[in-house]
């Protein structure tokens, strides 16, 4: 599965909280809100991919090790527990996803003097654009760890063939690819909403000169 890579900014506006006006300190409030549930959505993404990784390494360790694969019936099996991980990894996901649009509703239609509206509007959008893709992308994740436990439950059936385990592989590798280009959409939002984030940082670091 893709990483995800995001440039680290520091906005430095705690300090300027002091000195600004009530729109000034909705739209420096959003913006710490905004960077902390970036590194959020970010971190918990690669947490995803590194289970991801490792789903080959234990899937093969149980067909060698569990030949009747009693541990795919009773879900004792480690690819059970790694499906968990990334269930847990993807709730993160999406508590940062509602504060990242929370925080665009709070900042939606405001108005400040001395910063230009465009600008403001900008970061709304671009936070309402990444949620909205983190909303659709962990919505379709969760469907595909609901389609991995019952395949991986479904080899011990006594119906289970050898079909039964190629088909359900491909299927498998074809719905990751299909997180990997959705994943890459994101990557670039993320990137897009950054920088809208750091123009508004830097016209409060500007307004107090």
């Amino acid at each position: 599965m893709k990483r995800v890579r995001l440039p680290l900014y520091l906005l430095g506006i705690s300090a300027l909280l002091a000195g600004c006006n009530s729109g000034e300190k909705t739209i420096a409030d959003a913006s710490q809100k905004v960077e902390r549930q970036e590194s959020i959505v970010v971190e918990y993404i690669n947490e995803v991919a590194s289970e991801e990784s490792r789903l080959h390494n234990l899937f093969s360790k149980t067909l060698t090790e569990d030949k009747e694969l009693q541990s795919m019936k009773d879900s004792s099996s480690t690819v059970f527990k790694n499906i968990d991980n990334r269930r847990e990894s993807l709730e993160l996901i999406e508590e940062a996803t509602t504060e990242i649009f929370n925080q665009a509703k709070a900042v939606k239609d405001l108005k400040v003097k001395g910063m230009p509206e465009k600008d403001i509007k900008a970061f709304q959008k671009k936070s309402e654009e990444v949620a909205g893709s983190l909303t659709d992308w962990t919505e379709d994740y969760e469907e595909n760890l609901e389609k991995e436990r019952m395949y991986f439950q479904s080899l011990s059936s006594d119906i289970a063939t050898y079909e039964t385990f190629s088909e359900g592989i491909a299927a498998t590798n074809k719905r990751h690819k299909k997180s990997n280009e959705n994943l890459s959409v994101i990557e670039q939002q993320l990137l897009e909403l950054s920088s809208a984030r750091n123009v508004l940082s830097d016209q409060l670091e500007n307004k107090e000169d």
